[in-house]
């Protein structure tokens, strides 16, 4: 996540799963799903001011999206300090 925060111009992650990983038994696809929404909404909340890329979270192998977290940030201009 540190080096995504860093690229200053970056738009959107696109993020390609494996089909078993988002298709697995036991729900363990949607936890995958979470895990990795759950660390972009911290980036954020950690710097309200990151202006945050879109990121997808897309099945790899059908296309099928099973996340979008719209990119920007959560308090536009906030500076720490």
């Amino acid at each position: 996540m540190d080096v995504v925060k860093r690229m200053r111009v970056l738009e959107e992650v696109t993020l390609l799963a494996k089909a078993e990983e988002l298709d697995h038994l036991w729900n363990r696809g949607e936890r995958y799903v979470e895990t990795l929404t759950r660390d972009f909404k911290s980036a954020q909340y950690d710097n309200p001011g990151w202006v945050c890329p879109r990121m997808r979270i897309v099945n790899r192998k059908t296309g099928e999206e099973k996340r979008v977290l719209e990119g920007g940030a959560l308090i536009p201009g906030w500076m720490e300090g």
